[in-house]
């Protein structure tokens, strides 16, 4: 994830042939809440507390930066986990 608080982060600042920027979903939003609790009470980090004290808007200015290659075995173990739960 990259907190992107001016929204100045782009596709030029990676390599997008093996990265994608995804919007976050909501077990991203969990997930990524969670992290920045954890974060904070072990840190007493400032940026966190704040972060966290205006959460909603604070998750708008979060990017998914997903390898692609990793995306691609998530969904092959997906799309196998239906197959045999399919045909079981």
């Amino acid at each position: 994830y990259v907190y992107d608080k001016d929204n100045q982060f782009s596709k030029g600042l990676c390599n997008m042939e093996m990265v994608d920027l995804d919007p976050l979903n909501e077990t991203d939003h969990n997930d990524l809440k969670q992290l920045i609790e954890s974060h904070q009470n072990f840190t007493e980090s400032t940026l966190a507390t704040k972060l966290l004290d205006n959460w909603d808007t604070s998750i708008k200015h979060f990017i998914k930066v997903f390898p692609t290659d990793y995306k691609k075995a998530l969904e092959r173990i997906a799309n196998e986990t239906k197959v045999e739960q399919l045909t079981a």
